[in-house]
């Protein structure tokens, strides 16, 4: 029994670890023109992971909650932002 409960209790402490990111949603356009631009890179600078914008510009990425988060933003014929 003491073993079934440990268990269990290892399991709910990894669900809860692993449901600590949220997502972020943003929109990436030209700065001059206003066009949405298809196709942008957008990864955490921490790590690879990371997303590409659909047609729209629009993007959304799961970030992990308990750390700063910095993306890096990068596009062909564009200087890399971060």
């Amino acid at each position: 029994m003491k073993r079934l409960i440990l268990l269990l209790a290892c399991t709910v402490c990894t669900l809860t670890t692993f449901a600590q990111n949220h997502q972020i949603t943003g929109h990436v356009v030209d700065k001059s023109s206003g066009e949405p631009l298809p196709g942008v890179t957008v990864r955490l600078a921490s790590n690879a992971a990371g997303t590409q914008t659909n047609a729209n510009g629009n993007f959304s990425l799961n970030v992990p909650s308990d750390q700063p988060v910095t993306l890096e933003i990068s596009y062909v014929g564009y200087a890399t932002q971060r």
